[in-house]
C-alpha cells in the first residue's frame, strides 16, 4: 500500500500520469497536507529575513481530480494570524488559544480551503498561471481532520472526511 508521499518507482515499472497539476477554478476545495519542508525567507520591505514553513497540499474537486500546491507561511509576528488559521484548520488549534506551532504534526491532516488562480511571469517571459490558497477554513463541527496516513483515491470530495 502507498503512503501519502507516493511510492519509489523501479526501473521497469509502467508509468501513466503525464502531470500532478491541474489548474482548478476560483473555489473552496477539501485538502490533505503531505509535506513539511522548512525554509527560508530572505526579507522583503515589509518583512525581514525569517525562518519559513512550506506545506505541500493536495487538493481535491468533487469529482476526486487531485492538484498539487505549496503554501508557504513566513515565521513572523505579522503572519501569526496565518499561522493560526491552518493550524484551526486542520484541528490542531482553536480560536484564542495558544499553541506551540506543530508543523511535522499537519502531514497527513486535512481541512478545507479558498482556492484562487494568480497569473505570473515566468522566467522566460511567459505568462503562466497557478492556484494559491486563499484562505483556510475553521472545522465544521464533527469534521474529521486525518486521512490516517493511507493514499486517498476519493470517488468525490465527499468521500474525504
Amino acid at each position: 500500500m502507498s503512503d501519502i508521499l507516493g511510492r519509489t518507482l523501479e526501473w521497469d515499472d509502467e508509468i501513466e500520469k503525464d502531470d500532478a497539476f491541474q489548474l482548478l477554478e476560483p473555489g473552496d476545495y477539501k485538502f490533505i497536507i503531505t509535506n513539511f519542508e522548512r525554509s527560508r525567507y530572505e526579507g522583503g520591505q515589509k518583512i525581514p529575513a525569517c525562518n519559513k514553513a512550506v506545506l505541500t497540499m493536495k487538493i481535491y474537486d468533487d469529482h476526486g481530480n487531485e492538484t498539487m500546491v505549496a503554501c508557504g507561511f513566513l515565521l513572523h509576528s505579522s503572519m501569526e494570524w496565518k499561522i493560526s488559521e491552518i493550524h484551526r484548520a486542520v484541528g490542531l488549534k482553536k480560536h484564542g488559544e495558544k499553541l506551540r506551532m506543530k508543523w511535522k504534526e499537519m502531514v497527513g491532516l486535512g481541512g478545507r480551503c479558498k482556492v484562487s488562480v494568480r497569473e505570473y511571469t515566468k522566467q522566460n517571459g511567459d505568462i503562466a498561471k497557478t492556484n494559491q490558497v486563499d484562505k483556510f477554513y475553521d472545522p465544521k463541527p464533527g469534521e474529521a481532520f486525518t486521512n490516517m496516513g493511507q493514499e486517498v483515491k476519493p470517488q468525490s470530495a465527499k468521500d474525504l472526511f
